[in-house]
């Protein structure tokens, strides 16, 4: 069996344009992520075994069972000072927001506005599954049936609704 290099120096020449076109992009960012702090946020986010660090925060992630409602809440941790700042956030949007401020010192007073409207999200959550449960084990009466429906309806627009709040502050 014979090999055939004839290919051989195209090959190494390709690689040699992947790497340089890799380092570029990769000082690009680098260089960009002063300016840019979206391309800082991606450049300084990494999973952890308790959740995600950005920057110099921890979002911890606890999963939760309260009376049969499995939920994940988010702690925002200080690693400088080792110090909780935000705990029992519903939504992974809202630590994400509120950590995004932190970092880049930008509207810090709105991270009160977006923890009320997450807890008013969590309350929400939790009338809709009280709601959903009281529908799975409800008789045959229907006038009782329509009013759990109406209810559940209800307050699953509001959840909607506050969620939809909360990702507009992303």
């Amino acid at each position: 069996m014979t090999l055939d290099y004839s290919n051989t120096q195209a090959m190494a020449d390709l690689l040699r344009r992947l790497e340089t076109a890799t380092t570029d992009g990769a000082k690009q960012m680098i260089a960009e992520s002063d300016s840019c702090d979206e391309t800082y946020l991606a450049l300084n986010t990494h999973r952890t075994q308790t959740g995600v660090r950005m920057g110099s925060f921890d979002i911890v992630v606890e999963k939760v069972d309260t009376g049969g409602l499995k939920k994940n809440y988010y702690t925002i941790v200080d690693t400088k000072y080792n110090e909780v700042l935000y705990s029992e956030l519903s939504l992974f949007e809202s630590a994400m927001s509120i950590t995004k401020r932190l970092m880049f010192n930008k509207r810090i007073t709105d991270c009160g506005y977006i923890q009320s409207m997450d807890n008013n999200y969590d309350s929400y959550v939790r009338e809709a599954y009280s709601y959903k449960q009281k529908l799975k084990h409800i008789s045959e009466d229907n006038s009782k049936r329509d009013v759990f429906e109406a209810k559940y309806s209800n307050v699953l627009a509001k959840v909607k609704a506050t969620k939809e709040k909360i990702l507009e502050t992303l």
